[in-house]
């Protein structure tokens, strides 16, 4: 929700100078520099969070532990760390006749690579394969429909926006002014006329990013009613639906309402598939399936961005047509 409105007040400046004697500086660098400063930020952050207490038990490090408990306990309570209930906790490599000490001291790289893939086996291996592969998919497919139209999303409206500049404002259908995008144009222009009046297409983002929240508190009121697997039926069909009817729409404004839609109910659905892969996969085995499943919706994502251009090139229909089915044919 941010980016979008940032973008809309560093982009249109004329930012140019050159830093150091050899830099160049555009609006561009200036508007990455500032995005920049989030994951910087979460980064520093980070650094100062103690580490996961399952990790620090699993590792032997009860007495950490039990310190990271107590800190979270006074948070959460405003209590003080000496009134914490839990005096000691369970030793688990001593319960499970094994010193944690000696295992790391005797652990070499190569053997902790055999204990985890050894770890992972059950994962490959029926029931637990099954459910993998349904999952990474879904995830697959459904990543590889909304990613493909989010990321292409803003040169949709800046390329209608750019219609309506050399039309004197008029309007026209969704393929009608995305032409330029759907052929490949080898001409030279004698000038260039570059359109900085886009503020519409920073608003238009804007609004497809507000629409994911009330999509969330929508989820959110109908979940329990209707189910994870429901839910993401339904939502699913309605985007899916909606993203092929970007084809059909006749002005900038059904884009707009149907993208939002779209990319709104397929960010949701997201989320509500990775707890469902969170559901099915027992705990030791919950972080590595979780991991397959993010790395399949990213492979997804890479896939669809690549065949998008491809099948703009081939008409205006097919690409809208495949994000839509796609969408739907998830399950």
């Amino acid at each position: 929700m941010v980016l979008p409105l940032l973008a809309w007040v560093v982009l249109p400046k004329n930012i140019n100078f050159t830093l150091f004697g050899h830099f160049d500086v555009h609006a561009w660098n200036v508007f990455l520099f500032i995005g920049a400063w989030s994951p910087i930020t979460s980064s520093v952050v980070f650094f100062f969070m103690p580490e996961s207490p399952k990790f620090l038990m699993t590792d032997g490090r009860n007495e950490e532990a039990i310190k990271v408990f107590r800190k979270i306990y006074t948070v959460n309570t405003g209590k003080t760390a000496d009134s914490y209930p839990i005096k000691a906790l369970i030793d688990e490599h001593v319960q499970n006749g094994t010193n944690a000490k000696e295992n790391v001291l005797k652990r070499t790289v190569s053997k902790a690579i055999v204990q985890r893939l050894y770890q992972m086996k059950p994962l490959f291996c029926p029931p637990h394969i099954l459910k993998l592969l349904h999952v990474s998919l879904n995830a697959c497919v459904l990543l590889m429909s909304y990613f493909t139209l989010l990321l292409w999303l803003p040169q949709l409206f800046q390329s209608i926006n750019d219609y309506k500049f050399t039309h004197n404002g008029s309007s026209s259908s969704i393929c009608e002014m995305i032409s330029d995008l759907t052929q490949e144009n080898t001409s030279t222009a004698s000038s260039c006329v570059v359109n900085l009046e886009n503020s519409e297409v920073y608003i238009n983002s804007t609004i497809v990013t507000v629409s994911t929240v009330v999509s969330y508190v929508f989820a959110a009121l109908f979940v329990n009613l209707l189910g994870k697997k429901r839910l993401t039926i339904v939502m699913t069909f309605i985007s899916g639906c909606c993203a092929m009817s970007i084809y059909f729409a006749q002005n900038s404004e059904a884009l707009l309402v149907l993208s939002a839609i779209f990319l709104s109910f397929t960010v949701v659905c997201t989320t509500i598939i990775i707890a469902i892969t969170l559901e099915l996969f027992p705990t030791n085995l919950r972080s590595m399936a979780l991991s397959i499943h993010l790395m399949n919706a990213r492979l997804g994502s890479i896939l669809g961005n690549i065949l998008f251009p491809i099948l703009l090139r081939t008409g205006c229909a097919p690409p809208f047509l495949f994000t839509g089915s796609a969408a739907i044919g998830m399950k």
